[in-house]
């Protein structure tokens, strides 16, 4: 998962030179951001895992239906998170501390299970 985390944050730092409108805020905040995206994360994961035993479904059509379940938990939607995600993706600094926050929440998480 870090793995991915380092594909993002270098994809947006390419990605973060883009037209920047200094008006706009982002509808999700850093603290709301960070745990949407690990959600995120981690359905990618769960779907990927799916996909393999059931091929029968798209990639696609998994993480379209995980994606709306993460959005519902999180009492968010599909536009605002895009939208935020756009914000800090043009914003390297930024969105670094929320992916260093993602990889902290996860290192947490993994610590937790193995000393249940």
């Amino acid at each position: 998962m870090t793995l991915f985390c380092r594909l993002l944050l270098a994809g947006s730092m390419l990605l973060g030179t883009g037209c920047r409108n200094g008006n706009e805020k982002p509808v999700l905040n850093k603290e709301q951001m960070v745990p949407v995206l690990y959600a995120m994360m981690i359905a990618d994961e769960v779907t990927l895992q799916k996909s393999f035993k059931d091929s029968t479904i798209t990639l696609k059509q998994l993480r379209a239906g995980r994606y709306e379940e993460v959005f519902a938990l999180y009492h968010t939607n599909r536009e605002d998170f895009w939208n935020s995600l756009k914000y800090y993706e043009a914003r390297p600094p930024e969105f670094k501390v929320i992916l260093d926050s993602v990889e902290a929440v996860a290192n947490r998480y993994r610590t937790q299970q193995y000393v249940k």
